[in-house]
């Protein structure tokens, strides 16, 4: 009998996976563009399954390094990689005429969703599974799902435009 992995433990897997490469990876091109597309969805997909905790469960621990601004900025500027940067986005899309679209920042999605999802990974790797838990679920509603969705629109956009989905699959 196979069991299912442990939501908690596989989401803290996929963060380990995109926060390696948000701080380590060097593709370029349309690569690049297709692997952010993939570490994203990946993780908002993961994000909707993670079992709801309450707030009451979590005590909080100060031992937890946040994630620094310096890591932060590193992240925000490996970024740089991407074929896009700045683009343009509603923020509800719901609204119909729509609002007046805003400029969004490929690198500040990318970065601020490093920052949301690595906290919780120190949780959880600190063996403070509910604190990890809370943090992934409050961030990915509060704030990282809003990037992600607005990343994974711009780079399938791109990767669309580009022609690009073609030539990932043809070697």
């Amino acid at each position: 009998m196979t069991t299912e992995p442990d939501p908690t433990d596989a989401f803290a897997d996929l963060v380990r996976n995109f926060c390696e490469w948000a701080e380590n990876g060097e593709e370029t091109g349309a690569v690049a563009m297709a692997d952010a597309l993939r570490h994203v969805t990946r993780l908002f997909h993961a994000a909707i399954d993670l079992p709801s905790l309450t707030a009451q469960g979590c005590i909080g621990d100060d031992d937890v390094e946040l994630v620094s601004n310096h890591e932060f900025r590193a992240v925000y500027r490996n970024m740089a990689r991407l074929e896009i940067g700045f683009y343009g986005v509603v923020y509800d899309p719901s609204v119909v005429p729509p609002e007046e679209p805003v400029v969004g920042d490929i690198a500040d999605d990318i970065a601020d969703i490093y920052r949301n999802v690595l906290g919780g990974l120190r949780h959880h790797d600190a063996g403070r599974r509910a604190d990890a838990l809370w943090e992934w679920t409050f961030q990915f509603q509060l704030h990282w799902g809003g990037h992600a969705t607005s990343a994974m629109h711009v780079l399938y956009r791109w990767l669309h435009e580009n022609g690009s989905f073609g030539e990932l699959h043809s070697g």
